[in-house]
């Protein structure tokens, strides 16, 4: 639909999804199974607990990833940083390139918009990085 109104770019490259919570669990999920579409996935506090952590199955069966991911979390207030190191250390090796898979832990962030909102540009300037157009 955005296509129809605006013009934008159709590249798996140029295309990323981004969400927060169960939205960045979503995120990561439509990344790897929909990978011919997104490149980049942006997962903000991501509750990668969800379902027994299914997720990360869907990662080690899945043949083709996104190019790039961000993750972050907080530390306090219900955050799981733990999950989040715990995917960077197991799915490293996919991305070799130490630019193509990025962690972000906020000392002392709880689960909610207004730290998402902080950490957002971050997210943002890691998946489309004006410097190299």
């Amino acid at each position: 639909v955005v296509h129809k109104y605006f013009r934008v770019k159709k590249n798996r490259e140029d295309t990323a999804i981004l969400g927060s919570s169960l939205g960045g669990l979503v995120s990561l999920y439509a990344g790897v199974q929909y990978s011919q579409i997104f490149g980049a996935v942006a997962a903000l506090s991501p509750s990668l607990w969800w379902n027994s952590r299914s997720l990360f199955d869907v990662y080690r069966k899945a043949s083709r990833h996104p190019l790039k991911i961000y993750l972050d979390s907080g530390t306090a207030g219900g955050e799981k940083p733990q999950d989040v190191l715990q995917f960077k250390r197991e799915f490293s090796d996919l991305y070799p390139n130490p630019n193509s898979l990025v962690t972000v832990i906020q000392n002392g962030a709880t689960h909610s918009e207004s730290y998402w909102a902080q950490r957002l540009p971050g997210a943002l300037l890691f998946l489309f990085p004006y410097n190299q157009r």
